[in-house]
């Protein structure tokens, strides 16, 4: 009986040690903030918590781990996007150069 009591409390200890899926993601959410775009980084890209995370450069590290400590069975085929702009104090992945603006330029 105590053996299974034992048993029973390590579990839940050690299930309460690994981060949740919802908390990586809040992790990543927190992480991703900027003034210029030279506070982004590429913290990797993990399923399936998607391509290219990028977040603040300070926080890069702690995401890296935290990414790095998942073990998943789903994976992703992710383009790379090396680019990075601050948009509205979050940091957003540019894949395949600049975003569009809408606007026409003028030929002469």
């Amino acid at each position: 009986m105590k053996k299974a009591v034992l048993i029973l409390l390590l579990f839940i200890f050690l299930s309460g040690c690994s981060p949740t899926p919802e908390q990586i993601r809040d992790e990543i959410d927190q992480a991703n903030y900027c003034i210029t775009d030279y506070d982004c980084i590429n913290a990797g890209s993990k399923c399936p918590f998607g391509c290219n995370i990028y977040v603040n450069k300070e926080k890069a590290g702690k995401i890296i781990n935290l990414l790095d400590s998942v073990d998943v069975a789903c994976l992703y085929g992710c383009v790379d996007c090396p680019d990075v702009a601050c948009n509205e104090g979050k940091c957003e992945a540019l894949c395949g150069g600049p975003e569009p603006t809408g606007q026409q330029s003028e030929e002469n």
